[in-house]
């Protein structure tokens, strides 16, 4: 199938291009409680093709400019009809033109030293996710009310017109599943999770046991919110906590403001050796490769974009790192947090607020303010001790000041701090 289509980009006189083939299988299961409603198997092959098409400078001055635009094709389309389609994209690319960018080109790297002592990984099953899924599930008024779990292969294969030619396998592990609890209150609690095999490592891989972890918090907190009282309105506690998955959100805040592609259009003035404003914790930031290449064809690797405050790296794709001249990093999904000294009890010794579940948790990555309203959360003051509430609401920047958790956490491509504290009464 590339054959085809790189001998109709020629008849077509195109040669600047990007081709993505990805082969796709995947294992499905879906549950009802704990019956097997459905079982459902996947195994297509698409091939994402981009095609760039170059134009004259508009004034002598000014540079060249370069338009592209992005088509998906399928093995069942006879040669007409990808023919048609890729006419019709190259044309399409008339219409998005861009100051000038190259593609990315092969990059030679030294073979990595072997490790002897590195063991092979061995693959999940599904009946591991299965039976780590639903082996805290063991009450009455709480419990699983459905799931749906996905074992997904991808082959990928990349070439463009720079001459980069790479493919990888990556094997990711996701699904959704709904926790009801019928305490007092009947309430439901959805929550999503995906794993790379990039997260396992050796013979005794810990996604099931992750799955496992994620599954008895989900439990517990549908239970606790089905007893949970309003927030009271003369609460003014001293310290509110976030855990869980708004952690990993807030600070994915850095990730786009370190991006080129914030940083070009001037939504973010971060370079390498800003210093981040904390005074009282201080921040390291490690982005994690879960693929081997970028959809571009960049090589990724794992690479430390906030040293102890200060920003270290900028990252980004071929266009956006090329218009502030810097080499393209690529863009990464899953990183990791350094944790702190302090531990949760610490957190707690005052009055305090930990929320642990928001209704709409709202990001916004281009001034760091954040809030939302919570549907669980646990108040502690003088009259109320460590009590489930509802129904309130928090504010606040992650600028501000902030201390990490010494407690660890893993989700959804996020390692790092499992809470973090802010003293403040934002409330």
């Amino acid at each position: 199938m590339i054959d085809v289509i790189l001998n109709i980009l020629a008849e077509q006189g195109i040669s600047v291009f990007l081709i993505n083939e990805c082969t796709e299988t995947s294992e499905e299961l879906f549950f009802i409680r704990r019956s097997l409603d459905m079982k459902r198997a996947k195994d297509i092959t698409k091939y994402t093709v981009t095609l760039y098409r170059d134009f004259p400078a508009p004034k002598d001055d000014s540079s060249a400019l370069r338009g592209f635009a992005s088509c998906t094709l399928q093995k069942s389309m006879s040669h007409q009809e990808i023919s048609a389609v890729l006419s019709n994209t190259y044309e399409s690319a008339a219409y998005a033109k861009n100051p000038y960018f190259p593609l990315p080109e092969p990059v030679s790297a030294p073979p990595e030293p072997a490790d002897k002592t590195k063991r092979l990984k061995k693959p999940v099953t599904m009946e591991q996710c299965v039976q780590a899924l639903y082996s805290v599930d063991t009450e009455d008024t709480t419990f699983i009310n459905s799931a749906e779990l996905f074992i997904t292969t991808m082959e990928h294969h990349i070439i463009n017109s720079s001459g980069i030619d790479v493919s990888f396998t990556q094997t990711v592990y996701s699904g959704e599943f709904i926790v009801q609890s019928k305490e007092k209150e009947d309430v439901e609690i959805y929550q999503d999770y995906h794993f790379s095999d990039s997260d396992s490592c050796g013979d005794e891989t810990n996604i099931p046991e992750q799955l496992a972890r994620l599954a008895a918090s989900v439990l517990q907190t549908a239970k606790d919110r089905s007893v949970a009282i309003p927030f009271p309105n003369h609460a003014a506690p001293s310290a509110i906590i976030l855990e869980g998955y708004c952690v990993s959100e807030l600070f994915r805040f850095f990730l786009e403001r370190c991006d080129a592609s914030m940083i070009y259009p001037h939504y973010s003035d971060y370079t390498v050796g800003t210093i981040l404003p904390f005074k009282s914790d201080t921040l390291t930031v490690t982005l994690k490769a879960s693929a081997p290449y970028t959809p571009e064809g960049i090589k990724l690797q794992d690479t430390v974009l906030i040293q102890n405050n200060r920003i270290s790296a900028i990252t980004g794709d071929s266009r956006f790192s090329y218009y502030l001249g810097i080499q393209p990093l690529g863009t990464f999904s899953d990183f990791r947090i350094t944790c702190g000294s302090k531990s949760e009890e610490e957190f707690q010794k005052d009055s305090f607020l930990r929320i642990v579940n928001f209704s709409d948790f709202q990001m916004d990555s281009l001034s760091g303010q954040f809030g939302g309203e919570f549907r669980l959360a646990y108040y502690s003051d003088s009259q109320y001790q460590n009590i489930p509430v509802t129904g309130g609401s928090v504010s606040g920047n992650i600028l501000d000041t902030l201390i990490l958790s010494k407690e660890h956490m893993e989700l959804n491509g996020y390692q790092g701090p499992k809470s973090i504290c802010y003293l403040t009464k934002n409330i």
